[in-house]
This record gives C-alpha cells, sequence and structure tokens, in this order.
C-alpha cells in the first residue's frame, strides 16, 4: 500500500521516500519488454536498465545491513553482470523494500557507528544513502531509457 500521508519520524519519511523512489523505479521498467530491460548503450562501461535497478536494489539492502550493523557480502562484479526480467527485478526490489519496512521502524540509535573498509558510517548515513542511491540510479534508468528511444528513432531513419 502506498502511503500518502505525510510521515512523522525520521524511520517514516526514509521509509516513505524508499517506497516512493522503489514504486517509480518500477513504474519506469513495467512495460518494457526483455530486449529493452536488458539494452546495453554503445558506450564502454554502460548499464542496461535491468543491471541499474538490480545494483540499486542490492545496494540499498546492503545498506541497510549496514544500518542494522550487520554488514553483509555483497558481490558487485555479479550486480553489474545482471540479467533478467521483469517479474525477477520486481521481486528483488520489492524483496528489499519489505526487509526495509521490517527493520527501520525498530531502529533506536541513529547515530551508531558501524566500521567498515571505506571508513566508519552511521545508521542515519546508511539510511539516508539508501534514498541518496535509489534517487540518483532511478534518473540513470530514465536517462537510459531516453538514450534508447534516440537509438531506435537513428535506426529507423538509416
Amino acid at each position: 500500500m502506498t502511503q500518502t500521508t505525510m510521515p512523522v519520524s525520521e524511520g517514516e519519511h526514509i521509509l516513505f521516500l524508499y517506497r516512493r523512489l522503489s514504486g517509480n523505479m518500477l513504474a519506469a521498467l513495467r512495460a518494457l519488454s526483455d530486449e529493452e530491460l536488458n539494452w546495453r548503450p554503445p558506450a564502454p562501461g554502460s548499464n542496461s536498465r535491468y543491471v541499474i535497478a538490480y545494483h540499486a536494489a542490492t545496494a540499498s539492502e546492503w545498506w541497510l545491513h549496514v544500518a542494522l550493523g550487520t554488514i553483509d557480502e555483497r558481490d558487485r562484479s555479479l550486480e553489474f553482470s545482471a540479467r533478467g526480467t521483469f517479474t525477477t527485478l520486481e521481486e528483488r526490489i520489492n524483496a528489499g523494500l519489505r526487509a526495509a519496512e521490517q527493520a527501520i521502524p525498530s531502529l533506536q540509535d541513529y547515530e551508531a557507528l558501524h566500521v567498515l573498509p571505506s571508513g566508519q558510517w552511521t545508521t542515519r548515513y546508511a539510511l539516508w544513502h539508501i534514498i541518496e542511491h535509489l534517487s540518483l540510479h532511478l534518473g540513470h534508468i530514465e536517462i537510459t531509457g531516453q538514450w534508447y528511444e534516440q537509438e531506435q528513432r537513428a535506426e529507423s531513419i538509416h
């Protein structure tokens, strides 16, 4: 169910934005064929919309683990080679959202420090980084869609 009232607590605010961004990401991908979803722009190092969304979902879950102090293993190379269907991606995104909905309301100490090889991060930082990261990659998905449409128009001319 989509939350339509303004959140009260910081955790509710984070969940409100997490739900909105996840929903917007799924809406941007829902109508795509598997070919469109997995299309990679013709530039070195570019990623398909599937890869971008899969990475965003996986990274979000990983940062949630950081916030909970239960740092999990992560295979970033797998994230950037992923291919699949919308249904698989929807399940992945929704699983991360459900995990956040279960965990975030019980968090008490937003200033708790969590040590990673990259530095020390607070629970608050980890949670807000999820939102920042989802926002960034939603934009990447939208731009990649525009790129795909431009490529299709260019191919139809030739």
